[in-house]
């Protein structure tokens, strides 16, 4: 016999399931509500969370990129380019205003990215990150490296 964690019920040593409150004994953790769910899980039926996001965090390697200072001259008429950091909780771009005088950051957490495109130009990308709930974000001046890089690593986080 073992003890229920939750309702401190006597419950068999084999039960998977409390046979009084009826919560799950054995299984993974969410990490958000505590609760235990199926070792084999895609979401926790509790809060939601997706475990399968976690497993793509595990091999995710942060990464920033500046737009190309050239292109950002070129093609948008400014002096200071665009940066964007992607790390395990989010994506940051950060737009600067002319001279420092005034900084725009928009941080996107990986929970509400909806999609995104990828536009291939001759010399310079763009990447589209559509987001649920928000407008979509363009990074554009991208070295042809650097975007693909992104690509990749927006692909590992989709869904």
């Amino acid at each position: 016999m073992k003890i229920c964690p939750e309702c401190k019920s006597e419950i068999p040593k084999d039960a998977l399931v409390c046979r009084y409150c009826c919560r799950r004994v054995e299984g993974k953790e969410c990490p958000d509500c505590l609760r235990r769910v199926k070792n084999n899980a895609n979401k926790c039926a509790n809060c939601n969370h997706d475990f399968e996001r976690d497993e793509a965090i595990v091999t995710f390697e942060s990464f920033s990129a500046t737009a190309n200072l050239l292109a950002t001259i070129l093609l948008r008429n400014r002096l200071l380019p665009e940066k964007i950091d992607l790390t395990s909780n989010k994506i940051t771009i950060t737009t600067y205003g002319y001279f420092y005088l005034t900084t725009f950051i928009e941080e996107i957490p990986w929970e509400k990215i909806a999609g995104y495109h990828f536009q291939s130009g001759i010399f310079w990308d763009a990447v589209v990150i559509e987001t649920k709930g928000q407008t979509s974000n363009v990074m554009k001046c991208l070295e042809k490296s650097d975007s693909h890089k992104i690509k990749e690593i927006l692909e590992k986080m989709k869904h």
